[in-house]
């Protein structure tokens, strides 16, 4: 707000006495941030400046109208979700959960009393976020008699319920964190999901009962390249911290030429 009245996101070029602005602090531990940015300095590879992996998403999936209209990006990796509610170039709304896909599979293995990785196939072969239509009475073998496992078979509608429950909940925690100040409402671009978990059958059915709004699966945009790359939503982050990286750079203030910028390489 310049003088009380509300402006577009660069008030640059007004006259004013007074100038007030509502801003949206993203933070975090600080030791973790300088441990991983030491682990990646020690392959050789210079670190910038951390960014929110939430931040990097959305650059990376939202369209220009996206963002003007108000979006949701959830992120779902396997051992964490983050989310962004953007509205313009502002980051209205972010948080992070300690729920991936590395749960839904704990709590696979858990609820059919299997190993990890077999709860993990199970999942990725013959999953989903909601209980199918017909998978009554239906089941899925375990085990391998080629190796002297004995059968065993579990009800696919069981399977559909461990899994639909957690992300349910998944899903709740962020509409209640969206709730808060009614952003939800304003979103008209709709929710997008991202990251290795938005593979999962239904997923898209179950966000769009919680949330009541339209569900996308997200995409890169506005990115040339390899196309097959792009439309693999797990690769969304990386993609989108090196276009924030590449913004960065673009924004970044020229400084004057020097003689001692070009002197080490005339030596």
């Amino acid at each position: 707000c310049v003088e009380g009245v509300e402006v577009s996101d660069n008030p640059s070029g007004m006259l004013g006495r007074k100038v007030e602005a509502h801003v949206h602090v993203i933070y975090g531990n600080s030791l973790r941030i300088q441990n991983s940015m030491r682990l990646v300095q020690s392959l050789s590879i210079e670190v910038n400046q951390p960014v929110f992996n939430g931040l990097a998403n959305a650059q990376a999936v939202l369209t220009p109208e996206d963002k003007e209209n108000g979006a949701l990006v959830i992120d779902i990796g396997g051992g964490a979700t983050e989310f962004v509610f953007q509205q313009g170039q502002a980051i209205r709304q972010s948080g992070v959960f300690a729920i991936g896909g590395v749960h839904v599979s704990n709590d696979i293995a858990l609820g059919l009393k299997i190993n990890i990785g077999l709860a993990e196939k199970l999942k990725i072969e013959h999953g989903s976020a909601v209980v199918a239509s017909g998978c009554q009475g239906q089941s899925v073998p375990l085990g391998d008699s080629d190796v002297g496992l004995s059968q065993r078979e579990v009800g696919l509608e069981h399977l559909h319920r461990i899994m639909s429950v957690r992300l349910q909940e998944l899903f709740e925690l962020i509409a209640e964190r969206c709730a808060e100040n009614c952003l939800l409402d304003e979103a008209r671009a709709g929710v997008f999901l991202s990251g290795g978990c938005s593979h999962i059958p239904g997923i898209d059915v179950l966000a769009q009962r919680i949330f009541r709004l339209p569900v996308t699966r997200a995409t890169c945009r506005n990115i040339t390249g390899n196309t097959a790359t792009l439309n693999h939503p797990e690769f969304a982050t990386a993609i989108g911290i090196a276009r924030y990286g590449g913004m960065r750079l673009r924004n970044r203030p020229r400084t004057r030429f020097s003689i001692r910028d070009v002197l080490p390489f005339l030596r």
